[in-house]
């Protein structure tokens, strides 16, 4: 009584969405959280905490965040995870599993790109000076 191959092996599918990157999501008028005021008597105690950031690195203008309602950021989210299944996972699938979280195709594309990915290290110091400044400045703020 062996088990009869059709009935061993599923024709499986995994779920393909053509998701778009969340900034081509915005709506502008959507917020999935509204951010309550400051309690005047945290502020009293601790500062209003703009006050201590640097001009330097303070902003210019205000960041260019999508806008979406928060179903739609969890809908976005939940087709994006039902997609890594078999995409970017080879054999070794159980290597590194516990700390999986989402990187952007975009953020890939950057670091992949001839002008980081082909660094040496031990490259001329002059030709890289771009990038060792937003090494030394993450770097300061991760510090503080």
């Amino acid at each position: 009584m062996g088990m009869n191959m059709k009935t061993k092996l599923r024709n499986y599918h995994a779920v393909c969405w053509d998701e778009p990157i969340i900034y081509e999501l915005n709506r502008n008028r959507e917020r999935a959280i509204l951010v309550p005021e400051v309690d005047k008597k945290i502020t009293e105690t601790v500062g209003d905490g703009i006050s201590s950031i640097p001009k330097s690195m303070s902003r210019k203008n205000a960041p260019q965040l999508p806008a979406l309602s928060q179903p739609q950021v969890l809908r976005h989210f939940l087709h994006l995870s039902q997609e890594t299944l078999g995409i970017d996972f080879n054999i070794d699938i159980g290597q590194g599993t516990c700390t999986m979280k989402y990187n952007p195709k975009i953020h890939e594309q950057f670091v992949n790109s001839e002008k980081v990915a082909e660094m040496h290290p031990y490259q001329d110091e002059s030709t890289s000076q771009g990038l060792l400044e937003i090494m030394y400045k993450t770097e300061q703020l991760f510090k503080e």
